[in-house]
């Protein structure tokens, strides 16, 4: 299907751009939109495997824990951190190893045996509430990149 949509989308492209197409060949509107919204899915997917390879990689980063649970509400989730400093608003990478793709995203609350907190230092192994701007799943590794000086 991929490969199709792929091999559909050049020559289209190519047809065009060359001034080799005819009125009958020009797509529907909601044809060609769900073309674009593969495209950009397909991008998408590309840019999170190589930050993926870059951020995992690269060893640019630091993982700061791991989701152990996640809740139905609000993007909830608990995590089993390492040993590190955790704040709202931190940008983060979201990383998941079983398919090789690392996505942005940004703490938006953390808690802490349920009471709210602006910021945390963890030990090993302390579980903490947190929400995260971006939908993730149980495993999703909680990355930041290392900051260059």
């Amino acid at each position: 299907m991929i490969e199709n949509a792929l091999t559909d989308f050049v020559e289209r492209r190519n047809a065009i751009s060359h001034g080799r197409f005819e009125d009958d060949e020009i797509y529907a509107t909601n044809i060609l939109l769900r073309l674009c919204e593969f495209i950009e899915m397909l991008c998408r997917t590309f840019a999170e495997f190589v930050s993926y390879n870059i951020i995992m990689r690269g060893r640019q980063a630091v993982v700061l824990g791991s989701i152990v649970q996640k809740y139905n509400a609000n993007s909830s989730y608990l995590v089993k951190a390492n040993a590190e400093m955790f704040d709202i608003g931190r940008e983060v990478f979201l990383c998941r190893k079983s398919v090789g793709r690392c996505y942005p995203s940004k703490i938006t609350d953390l808690r802490l045996e349920d009471a709210p907190m602006l910021g945390i230092t963890t030990n090993a192994g302390d579980l903490v509430g947190m929400q995260l701007s971006t939908p993730a799943t149980k495993g999703t590794e909680i990355v930041r990149i290392l900051e260059v000086a």
